[in-house]
Parts: C-alpha cells; structure tokens; sequence
C-alpha cells in the first residue's frame, strides 16, 4: 500500500511542469483563503455593530503592542552590548547607538503625513523615550494629547484618547496630568457630537443617534477609569461640576457612574438623580442611567435621609419601561437596593405585583389595554427576577406557580411559559428533608402537593408552537423521573398516577375548565387524532411504569403498599379510562384482586366503591361495567 502511494506520487511529480506545480500552490492557496473568508463572514454575523468595533479596537491595539514590543527589545538587545541595562535604566546608562536606532525610528515616524497613523504608532512607542531623555514620556505624552485636538472625527478622537490613556498607564501611571488634560479635551469635544457634520454623516450612513452613541461607551469607560484610579476627591468633585455644566450628557454621565468608585456616588446620590432627569431620553435612555446608579447604591450606602426619594425617583422610571427585558435588568438592581435598605413593609410593597396585576384585570374586566396589557406584563417581568431571591425554594416554587396562573389570567403566554418552565427546572433542587420548626421532616409531601397543583393548571396552559406537543408536561414527568427520591418510597409512581386524570382531561372535546380570552389546546389542535394518539402513548407510558414498579413490591414487607398503590390506579382507571376497551377492563379487574390480594384495602372504601359500579353499570352507555362487576371479589386478608 506505501508502495502504491509513492509510485503515484513519482508519477504526478514527474508528469507536472514547474509552472503547474506553481498555479496549483496558487489555487491551494486562494481556495484556503476563500475558505477563511467565508467562516470570518459566518463570525461577523453574530456580531452587533458595537462589538464589531470593539473587536476591531482589540486587534489593532494589539498588533501596535507587539510592534511597541519588538522596537522596545531591539533597542534594549543593543544596550546590552557590553554589559545588560539594570530594569531601572536611565538615559545615561544607554549607549550611542542604543541612542541613534531610537532617534531613527522617531524620525520614520515624524515623516507620516497623516495625523492618526502619526499618532498610533508614536504612541506605541512611547516607551522607547526612555532610551533618550529623563523626562521623555511625559514630554511625549503632553505632547500626543495636544495632537488629537487636530482629528476631526470626535469617535476617532475618544479612541485615541482611550489607547493614549491605555499606553500611558502602563508605561507611566505616575503622570496624572496627561490622564486629566485628555478627559478635560474629552468634554470640549463632546458638542461635536451634536455638530451639523456629524448629523449629517449619521445620516447618509443611516445609522441612528442612539446606536452611535453606544460606539463611544467602551473608550469613555476607559479613560475614566483611568483618570478615576486613586484619584483623590477634589478631582473626582472638579470632574462631576464639569459633566454638570456641560448638561444633557447622558452617555458621559453613565460612563461617570460606572467610573467612579461607589462611595462617592452614593455619597452624591441627589446629585446624579438631577443630573439624570436634566438628560434628554432620545439619545439615551434614562432606565439605563438609574441601573448604573442603582449598581454603585447596592455597593455603597447614600445618606439615611435620601434612600427612600433615591428609591422613588428611581421607581418612577422602572415601571414606565416597556420592554421586559430592559424592566427586569433595571428593576433587579433596584430589588436590591430595596431589600439593602428597607425593611420588610418595603420590601412587600415592592413585590406585591401579582396582586396589583390581578386587581388591574378586574378594574379592565379582562379586556386590557394597550397600556393596561405593557403594565401586567412588566408585572411579571418583575415577579420573574424577584422570586430567586427567596431562599425557601418551596416559597419560590409556589410563586413561580402563582405568577404563572397570574400571567395566565391576564393573557401574558409567554410570561407564563417562562415562569412555568422555571418551576420545573427548579424541582430537581428540593432537598430531600426540610425544617420545619426546628425539625426536619420529609419534603416529599410538600413536594407532591405542589406536582398535583402544577399538574391542575396545565390543563388550562396552550402547547408552546416551537416546543412541541405537551412539551410541559413531558418536562414535568422527565424532572420527576430524575429526581433523587427517599429510599423505598411511591411518591414517583404517585406523581405518574396523577398525571394520567390531567392526560385524560387533555383529550377531551370540551375541557372542564378554561381561562377566558386564552386558547388552550382543546382549541389549538380541536381532538387531532395525532394529539390524541401523542396522550394514549403517554399514558401507555406512565401506566407500564406503575406495573413495573407493583411488581417490584410483591414481596412480604412491599405487599401493604403495593395493594394502596394497585388501588389508587384502579380508581384513576375506573373514572377516567375507557373500559369498553378489553385489554384496559382486564388490567382494572387484576388490580382490583390485586389491591385485595393480602387484605390491607381498607373494607368500607372497597365496598363503597363497588356499589358504586354497580349503580354506574345500570346506566345504558355503561352497561359494560356489568360485566366487570361479576368479577370483582371482595377477599379478607389470610
């Protein structure tokens, strides 16, 4: 075989011209670029356009550094002819031609016409001055933040700012004065933004004042954190009076909150608020400003006298934010904060939404608004993110429940869904004994109360069109078969027997109870015979576990709970199966002798139960209950 393998290739080698061999490397060669262009255009599109930028910062930061970083080391390697640098070198322990490389790669650089290309690269070699001068780098530095006043463009000019203040913080974190003169240009430019050049450029480019402004996020950030490090109070407080006069800054001002240590915005809370409500919304939204003030007050403590006009402030602008997912960003900060601060009255009134969603349902009589429908839906945005906070998980499980049933009635699907889907993935948390008054005690009784009351209102929750048929259902079940239960204990078979009567109330024409104005599956699928056939081989399921397992218990110490076990399917059976069937009438008669077999069914309950067969049978469309009744015996235990 490696024979054949060489001589095939001794034959194409020797048949190719040199020219073929060369064309062919060629189109190797652009058929792997062609490849790694299309997988860069795949990752593209999973970028929005300020990671793009973000990205695109990264990778030329980058290649700068390791350019910086080869020029440094070259330079040094020179120096360390006759004997190496020491790391604290100055420029009079640096040879001549240490000296003379440097100078000439300075001047390479000064020959750049172009202004930004000029200034990245000397910035990048920033650290080089060392090699020349004592006070090199600062001169430099001053320097370099004089030349950005010339870029015209002022999101170039943040960026540039922000890798100045990059470079001049590693290189030399002492030199203060650079990191202030660039957020003091910073400001100065800044009604740039709102410039007749720049609107104009937004939009022949299409691209919307809000989406702009986020591009500007990552340097401002930046260089205030910069400016903000170990920055003594006086400035912090000469850099708030600045962002104040300059007014109707929203962007700054947040990237201000994010900067500044906790302590001092906590400290200024009132002040920030006003600043916050001066901001004009249409730039950028004020819901976002009150979450970064709300992440620095749950970090530090305002005055005593302020949190509870800080809070309300606050509070206003949550409940008017209409998208759930901004409501429950912001409005989980602010839990926090409440529940930091306040005491349990507070905390209550914050919390009380299913009550107030329930209560705007009445004042609407179930036909709501458009306002009235956005207002119950951040109702369940807010349940949704408070609930984990609880540490009784079955506080959160019976909420989660509730707030479902809640968000049902006001006809908020999908909130219900989600917050059905996150009580099933909570189940397999419950522990296996709870406290209770300072005992423990078994959880499984607590457990199944709460499944058989899930299991109630999902006969009412319509099937999610992209999840599948009964999808919560089969989630449900799956969890309950997972879940690590107590040694020689039926809750799991009692669960499954549970589950068939909500199944066989699933395949009903005309469910027993419904929610109004909400499409449960009875209208959804209107008796399909797929959905129908989908719930018997459910059933066949549940119900050939349940055998397994009483034939699991037939030995002496397993015999009482497996004639209970028998018993309790025999019932679901005789009232909610189709007994006309052969096969499903046998297997309700065997657990029937079965349940009696040891005589540990109670006696009173047989009897009741039988006599009230017999009535049924004498119906005319349950005459087929007559003749499972003639075989149906009670026995005594032996």
């Amino acid at each position: 075989m490696v024979v054949h393998k060489m001589h095939c290739c001794f034959v194409v080698s020797k048949a190719s011209s040199p020219s073929s061999a060369v064309s062919e490397k060629v189109r190797t060669r652009l058929e792997e670029l062609d490849d790694l262009e299309e997988g860069s255009q795949r990752e593209l599109l999973n970028l929005s356009q300020q990671d793009y930028v973000n990205r695109i910062e990264e990778l030329n930061q980058s290649l700068k550094e390791a350019w910086g970083s080869l020029v440094y080391d070259r330079i040094w390697s020179i120096c360390a002819d006759p004997h190496p640098l020491p790391e604290s070198f100055s420029a009079d322990d640096v040879n001549d031609t240490a000296k003379e490389t440097c100078l000439n790669w300075f001047f390479k650089i000064a020959s750049i016409r172009e202004l930004v290309p000029r200034l990245y690269v000397e910035a990048a070699l920033l650290k080089c001055n060392r090699f020349l001068t004592k006070s090199g780098i600062q001169e430099t530095l001053q320097r370099l933040t004089a030349m950005i006043r010339g870029i015209g463009d002022p999101l170039v000019a943040v960026y540039a700012r922000a890798y100045l203040c990059r470079v001049g913080m590693e290189v030399a974190p002492h030199l203060k004065d650079s990191l202030n003169k660039n957020f003091f240009d910073l400001l100065a430019s800044f009604r740039q933004i709102h410039g007749e050049s720049v609107q104009n450029q937004l939009v022949q480019q299409r691209v919307e004042i809000p989406i702009y402004l986020t591009l500007y996020s990552p340097a401002i950030h930046w260089i205030l954190q910069c400016v903000a490090y170990r920055a003594p109070e006086v400035l912090l407080t000469e850099m708030m009076d600045r962002c104040k006069k300059l007014g109707n800054n929203a962007l700054l001002l947040n990237s201000v909150m994010w900067a500044f240590r906790a302590e001092f915005v906590a400290m200024r809370a009132t002040d920030f608020i006003g600043m916050i409500k001066d901001c004009d919304e249409a730039g950028f939204p004020k819901h976002l400003l009150f979450a970064s003030l709300g992440r620095s007050l749950s970090c530090a403590d305002p005055p005593e006298s302020e949190r509870l006009s800080i809070l309300n402030e606050a509070w206003k602008v949550v409940t008017k934010v209409r998208s759930p997912r901004d409501y429950i960003n912001c409005a989980e900060i602010w839990v926090e904060f409440t529940c930091r601060h306040f005491t349990k009255r507070e905390v209550n009134t914050v919390l009380t939404v299913n009550q107030l969603a329930m209560e705007t349902r009445c004042v609407m009589k179930g036909n709501h608004s458009r306002k009235t429908a956005s207002f119950v839906r951040a109702c369940a945005a807010y349940s949704f993110i408070t609930i984990p906070s609880l540490t009784s998980i079955f506080s959160r499980l019976n909420l989660y429940l509730l707030s479902g049933q809640v968000a049902l009635a006001n006809q908020c699907l999908s909130q219900a869904d989600a917050f059905l889907k996150a009580a099933v993935s909570l189940l397999p948390e419950v522990p296996r004994t709870i406290s209770i008054e300072g005992k423990q005690r078994s959880s499984e009784p607590f457990l199944l109360d709460f499944i058989n009351n899930f299991l109630s209102t999902l006969l009412v929750v319509p099937d999610h069109p992209e999840q599948g048929v009964l999808y919560l259902v089969r989630g449900l079940l799956n969890m309950v078969q997972d879940y690590t239960w107590e040694d020689n204990s039926d809750a799991k078979i009692r669960v499954y027997i549970s589950a068939l009567p909500l199944l066989a109330a699933m395949s009903q024409e005309s469910y027993l109870y419904t929610i109004p104005k909400v499409d449960s599956n009875e209208t959804l699928y209107g008796g399909d015979p797929k959905f129908i056939a989908e719930i018997n081989k459910l059933c066949e399921t549940l119900i050939a576990q349940v055998l397994d397992h009483l034939k699991g218990l037939g030995r002496d110490e397993g015999v009482r709970r497996q004639g209970s076990l028998a018993f309790s399917l025999f019932g679901c059976l005789l009232a909610h199966g189709d007994l006309r069937n052969n096969k499903l009438n046998q297997l309700a008669v065997n657990l029937w002798n079965l349940s009696h077999k040891h005589g540990f069914c109670d006696t009173r309950t047989s009897v009741r139960t039988l006599e009230y067969i017999k009535h049924q049978a004498q119906l005319a469309d349950l005459s087929h209950l007559s003749d499972m009744t003639a075989r149906l015996s009670l026995q005594s235990r032996a």
